[in-house]
């Protein structure tokens, strides 16, 4: 394929390049695998420079990452997504993060506490997404107060934090505490919906000269408007489980919010902007018919298209269940027609009475699937379902050598190429590579070696390969062929460093393509960056602003990252594996020299 770039470059094709049709020189785009190929195609003639940045760049971006959803990104120009998307997979290919902890300041010392302060941490809740023309907003829950981040869309544009005091609009420690978060927009500019531990649900905008404007409030179930006025001075009374909204979901296309409260499932159609309340507009009771014994709770839902949803229920025989949304209402199959719970008992992750809990679940794919769901379950594994399929799970993951039973609370998924997972006992994250084939490799560009991408893994018990030094036709260097192997691309445990903060509460991203996500521990929402160790500068260490009344810096402890082997399984082959790992291996954020052919980001390395 390099012959192809010099030969592109030769006077002799710039005349032919210039005669033909658009159409057939994006073709040609199709074939050309590499970024570099495409800035040499753009080289060749202005004909050919000015379709390559008009189409030629974005048609690369979706055929090298087509599982991502590049929605919202069509103020970006087609080189700065290109660019963007390649050196985003090389730092996940490479593990190479950056991490910023944003604690709240502590209060004065006056020798008693603050009244209405609490004693603990907060446990965040994190929402996220892009709104307007790609802006990137991220929200989260500290207590009772909500705390935002914007950012237009460019890469250099500053962020715009905001900070909303629950005591200023009546919400208390503890009963007000928000406990679920979504981020929207319905046209009319970005939204929080916004769930607190007293059942309430409200939007409040959250950018703009309106920040922190209550909007419209979401009525529970079979209440009125009347009744709710009648009711607005009294405390429900309930179980905290039972009571608090524990999750919600926004589905743009149809614009319906799904709301989880206890064992309840609750849709709110959003498309009326003027009312000052909206009532529901379909319920569901997930304990109806089920035995005495279970509390069914919901812990999360996800749309799945527009006429599905799919539910994560804890403490139950039926942990992950699948709804129809029609237009008399929600309608889930009885306990007779679901099926057995008992092919789900892989590792005896039901307990003496056949239950057990799923505590998150995602959609895969570009954000438009319809059938695949990934679900982490109570006895560690990953589970991808695929609904076209009558199997329960259709591939699994897991932790196969350290914490091979420690579930996780959270989950991030990226198109079908990889997902994040929040350590449920312990504040670590994991990331998980489904193991689909994958359309481009960094390393690919890279110059051709005959030897391996150090380190080399301890546990490759391949078949010998033959050295070669350079690529030819069909057959690859030692380097690039190595480089594609499962092997080489291990999964990972990244360690926060902190041990006192506890387990991952929750996981946010903007989109598939933003430059970090979001950690939430308690009492810190940390910000994990992707970003090579050799483009870390002291600056941006220490440039990180912050919202009034907290503080950014380091996470305490050590930053530590263990390979954990390849974690995609089937039932009939899964087994514990003391894969031989190379340790536990410290980041060190200081300078150093670049070396794109280690397969690690060089923070890794001593």
């Amino acid at each position: 394929m390099d012959s192809l770039s010099t030969s592109l470059a030769n006077a002799s094709m710039r005349t032919s390049l210039n005669d033909l049709p658009e159409d057939l020189i994006l073709d040609i785009i199709t074939h050309l695998p590499h970024a570099s190929h495409i800035a040499n195609l753009s080289q060749t003639s202005r004909y050919a420079h000015s379709i390559v940045e008009r189409a030629g760049w974005k048609k690369f971006s979706r055929q090298s990452f087509p599982s991502l959803a590049l929605d919202g990104t069509s103020a970006f120009p087609g080189r700065v997504l290109a660019d963007r998307l390649t050196y985003l997979d090389m730092c996940w290919e490479k593990r190479a993060f950056v991490f910023h902890s944003y604690k709240e300041l502590a209060p004065p010392r006056s020798g008693r506490r603050w009244k209405g302060k609490q004693t603990v941490g907060f446990y965040p809740v994190i929402g996220g997404g892009l709104v307007g023309q790609g802006d990137e907003l991220v929200a989260w829950g500290a207590g009772e107060d909500l705390v935002t981040r914007y950012t237009p869309c460019g890469l250099s544009s500053p962020h715009q934090w905001s900070r909303l005091e629950g005591k200023s609009i009546g919400q208390s420690a503890g009963f007000g505490d928000i406990t679920a978060l979504s981020v929207l927009d319905r046209g009319s500019g970005p939204e929080a919906l916004v769930g607190r531990a007293n059942g309430q649900m409200r939007l409040i905008t959250v950018a703009g000269e309106d920040f922190g404007q209550l909007g419209q409030q979401l009525l529970p179930h079979e209440q009125t408007v009347e009744s709710h006025h009648e009711e607005i001075s009294r405390m429900k009374i309930g179980s905290p489980a039972q009571v608090a909204i524990s999750a919600t979901q926004w589905h743009p296309k149809n614009n319906l919010i799904a709301s989880c409260q206890g064992s309840s499932l609750t849709l709110y159609d959003l498309s009326d902007h003027d009312s000052e309340y909206i009532q529901s507009v379909a319920h569901y009771d997930m304990a109806t018919g089920g035995p005495d014994d279970e509390l069914s709770l919901l812990k999360s839902a996800k749309f799945l298209g527009k006429n599905s949803i799919a539910c994560a229920l804890g403490n139950t025989r039926k942990p992950l269940r699948f709804g129809t949304i029609t237009p008399s209402g929600l309608v889930f199959p009885t306990t007779s027609e679901t099926p057995d719970t008992r092919p789900w008992d892989i590792f005896g992750s039901l307990d003496a009475e056949g239950k057990t809990a799923v505590r998150a679940i995602e959609t895969v794919g570009n954000g438009t699937s319809e059938s695949l769901l990934l679900s982490a379950w109570d006895d560690g594994t990953f589970r991808l379902t695929d609904r076209r399929t009558p199997s329960s799970y259709v591939m699994m993951y897991r932790d196969r050598c350290w914490q091979t039973y420690d579930s996780a609370s959270s989950l991030l998924v990226y198109g079908t190429q990889r997902f994040v997972a929040g350590g449920k006992s312990a504040a670590n994250v994991r990331i998980y590579d489904f193991r689909n084939p994958k359309p481009y490799h960094y390393a690919d560009a890279l110059p051709c070696i005959d030897k391996c991408p150090p380190p080399i893994p301890p546990y490759d018990h391949s078949p010998g390969y033959t050295a070669r030094a350079r690529c030819s036709g069909s057959h690859k260097c030692t380097y690039h062929f190595q480089s594609r192997r499962d092997v080489y691309r291990s999964d990972v445990t990244l360690y926060m460093g902190d041990s006192s903060v506890g387990n991952v509460y929750a996981l946010a991203k903007t989109s598939d393509i933003a430059s970090s996500f979001f950690v939430g521990t308690q009492g810190a929402v940390t910000e994990v960056g992707l970003r090579l160790a050799e483009d870390v500068t002291a600056k941006d260490l220490m440039s990180k602003n912050a919202p009034d009344g907290w503080r950014v810096g380091k996470p305490s402890g050590t930053i530590a990252m263990s390979e954990d082997g390849m974690g995609a399984c089937v039932r009939s082959e899964w087994r514990m594996e003391t894969q031989g790992f190379l340790g536990l291996k410290k980041q060190n954020r200081r300078a150093r020299k670049r070396d794109y052919t280690r397969r690690l980001d060089s923070a890794y390395y001593d």
